[in-house]
C-alpha cells in the first residue's frame, strides 16, 4: 500500500489549525501547482495535511482521484438542516507548538492569496483529556491499533492509500446545554459524561447522537476515523469536526441520519444545541501521489 499523509494518524497534538480555500475564477492549474510547490515543509514536528475538493481533485489528479467523490450538498430534515458549502482546498495543521503552526499558516496564506480566497480560518485545541466543550469525550470509538487503517484509507485501485475527508464547523449553544441536568445531557449524547460508558437498552434514546451515528448497512458497520477538535473564545464556542473514511458513503449516511432524512425520520437531539455552519468533502491523496503532482507538473 502507498503511504498516507502522516498528519492523519498522529494523535499526540495539542493544537490544530484549519484553512479552507475557494479558488479564484482566474486561477490556472499551473499557477495553483506552482503555489502549492512553493509552500515549505513543516518544521519542528508540525504536521500538515493537504486535501482537494471533489472538482479540484478530479482536475488535478485525474484517474487517481476517486470516481465517486462528490460535493457536499445541503441536507434538510424535519427539524434540522446542514448547509451547502463546498470549498476547494484544505490545509489541516497540527502539533504541540502553536508558534510553529502559526508560522506555517502565515506562509500558506501568503502563498495562496494570489490563487484562492480563504473561506474558513479556524484554530482549535485539545481540551482536557480529548473532550468536547460539552464535557464529553470525543472520538471514543476510534480504534487505536492497525484496525484504523482500513476504516480511514482506500484499500485498492488508483486511489489506494488516499482517504475521503469531511470537515464541518459546529457552533454550540453551550450555555443551554450545560444548564441541563447531567443525566439529560447523557441521553442527548448517548454516553455517560464522567465514566464515558455508552448507554444501553432502554437507557439509550433513539435520537441520541450515538444512536444516530452508530449505523450498519447490510450488516457492515459504517465506521469512520474522527480527528475533531474544539475551538472557542469568550462568546463563540464549538467543534471543528474532521473525519477520514475509506468510503464517502460512510460519512454521508451518518449526516443523513443526524438530520432525519432516512426512513425512520429520527433527528439527532444534539442538533438542538449545536448547529453546523459549514461542510465540505475532500480527498487526501497519499504522499507519493501528492509529491508526484507537485514535482512533475
Amino acid at each position: 500500500m502507498t503511504t498516507p499523509q502522516a498528519a492523519i494518524f498522529t494523535e499526540t497534538s495539542q493544537h490544530f489549525y484549519f484553512l479552507e480555500y475557494k479558488l479564484k475564477s482566474s486561477f490556472s492549474v499551473e499557477k495553483l501547482i506552482s503555489s502549492l510547490s512553493n509552500i515549505p515543509k513543516e518544521k519542528n514536528g508540525t504536521l500538515q495535511l493537504i486535501a482537494f475538493g471533489p472538482q479540484l481533485s478530479k482536475q488535478l489528479l485525474k484517474d487517481r482521484s476517486p470516481e465517486d467523490l462528490h460535493d457536499m450538498t445541503a441536507l434538510k430534515g424535519p427539524l434540522y438542516s446542514m448547509p451547502e458549502q463546498q470549498n476547494d482546498l484544505l490545509f489541516w495543521l497540527h502539533g504541540n507548538d502553536m508558534s510553529d503552526i502559526y508560522d506555517q499558516v502565515l506562509v500558506i496564506q501568503k502563498t495562496m492569496k494570489n490563487v484562492a480566497t480563504i473561506e474558513l480560518d479556524q484554530s482549535a485545541f485539545t481540551y482536557h483529556d480529548s473532550r468536547d466543550l460539552t464535557g464529553f469525550e470525543d472520538g471514543t470509538a476510534n480504534p487505536k491499533d492497525d484496525s484504523r487503517y482500513p476504516i480511514a484509507l482506500i484499500s485498492e485501485g488508483n486511489s489506494e492509500g488516499g482517504s475521503y475527508v469531511f470537515t464541518q464547523k459546529w457552533e454550540h449553544d453551550l450555555d443551554s446545554f450545560l444548564e441541563l441536568p447531567v443525566n439529560q445531557q447523557e441521553k442527548i449524547i448517548g454516553r455517560t459524561k464522567i465514566e464515558n460508558v455508552e448507554l444501553s437498552g432502554d437507557d439509550m434514546p433513539k435520537n441520541s447522537h450515538v444512536s444516530r451515528t452508530d449505523v450498519k448497512v447490510n450488516g457492515e458497520a459504517m465506521k469512520i476515523y474522527r480527528r475533531s477538535a474544539p475551538y472557542g473564545n469568550s462568546t463563540s464556542k464549538g467543534l471543528m469536526f474532521l473525519c477520514f473514511a475509506c468510503d464517502q458513503s460512510r460519512i454521508q449516511i451518518q449526516l443523513e441520519r443526524m438530520v432525519g432524512i432516512t426512513n425512520d425520520q429520527i433527528s439527532d437531539h444534539l442538533m438542538k444545541y449545536s448547529s453546523p455552519v459549514s461542510g465540505s468533502y475532500w480527498y487526501a491523496p497519499p504522499t507519493d501521489t501528492l509529491a508526484q503532482l507537485l514535482n512533475t507538473q
